[in-house]
């Protein structure tokens, strides 16, 4: 595994889904497993690098025919930080003003090449200078 830069991705689905850091998040680094399907129905820990003073900007987008989203939700909110979202497969997540960590799960539901079902993505969030 590897951290994952602003215009890198992380993996989902073997190359078929991924979560992508935007050019709002410069300051994010995310670093999980290589695969995840959602046909698995699996739950996943991702470590979220994230700069104090920017935000992290995870979208869900298609990468193949194969792939459907049916929904992405937040089901634990941030205990410090924030969310804001500007639609079903964008959030942005800001880190509070103070404290060093921070976590939030997202679950993921839709349909690939293992079936359909959801993942559930726990992210554990170290806020830095």
């Amino acid at each position: 595994m590897t951290w994952t830069t602003a215009r890198s991705t992380f993996l989902l689905a073997t190359s078929i889904i991924i979560v992508s850091l935007g050019p709002a998040s410069a300051d994010c680094q995310i670093r999980g497993p290589d695969t995840m399907y959602l046909g698995d129905g699996g739950s996943y820990s991702l470590q979220l690098t994230a700069h104090r003073s920017g935000t992290c900007s995870l979208s869900f987008t298609r990468k193949a025919a194969d792939v459907s989203f049916s929904s992405v939700e937040v089901t634990n909110q941030p205990k410090a930080g924030k969310f804001s979202g500007s639609d079903t497969y964008n959030l942005f997540y800001t880190p509070p003003p103070t404290g060093n960590s921070d976590s939030f799960s997202l679950k993921v539901c839709g349909k690939d090449t293992h079936g359909a079902g959801c993942n559930v993505l726990n992210y554990a969030v170290t806020i830095v200078e």
